[in-house]
């Protein structure tokens, strides 16, 4: 009979190491010799750039961007008159095309844009005080021809400084009647 103390360290440690590679081995049989799957992809949600309206307007961002704490009266339609308006947020002027899509001319105030909503889901009307920073060709919710080119529809909104994530309604009707179809990212 052998004893440990009588085998020499060096062969000692060629058989653990045997060993070793005869448990790793059977391991990775047993496993089917294949590494873990990595975790899925995370899903990220597209931004939505566009709605259809009644399946007959189709309603798409042209631009949004952040106008800054004041509108300057200069800038205005009547730049002779009209005086600064400032907040102590910020003001954003977003700028959507519109185009009938359908077979026929739409009606006035079948369409529109709504609120800005933040990830938050604060709520900013547009700002009626900015309407002279508009463009006096300024067509929100004007009648569409089928298949004519877009339209442009613009307006200025007063939201909060930490406000993210901001998204604008896009509505069906006008008014008390309005009704929310989607919304679209504003990417700012």
């Amino acid at each position: 009979m052998i004893y440990l103390g009588q085998i020499p360290k060096k062969l000692l440690v060629i058989i653990g190491i045997v060993v070793a590679v005869v448990i790793i081995g059977i391991v990775i049989v047993v496993s089917g010799g294949k590494e873990p799957l990595p975790p899925p992809p995370e899903v990220t949600k597209k931004p939505v750039n566009e709605v259809l309206v009644d399946n007959v307007i189709n309603v798409s961002l042209e631009k949004a961007f952040n106008i800054g704490s004041i509108l300057y009266g200069s800038d205005s339609r009547y730049p002779e008159t009209q005086d600064n308006v400032t907040t102590t947020e910020k003001f954003i002027k977003v700028v959507v095309q519109a185009q009938n899509v359908g077979k026929e001319e739409s009606e006035n105030n079948i369409w529109g844009i709504g609120d800005i909503i933040d990830s938050e889901g604060r709520r900013f009307p547009y700002s009626k005080t900015a309407d002279f920073w508009l463009p006096v060709e300024n067509e929100c919710g004007s009648a569409l021809k089928p298949g004519f080119t877009p339209v442009s529809c613009s307006r200025i909104y007063e939201i909060a400084k930490i406000s993210e994530g901001l998204k604008v309604e896009v509505v069906s009707g006008a008014g008390i009647r309005a009704k929310k179809v989607g919304t679209i990212d504003l990417g700012i």
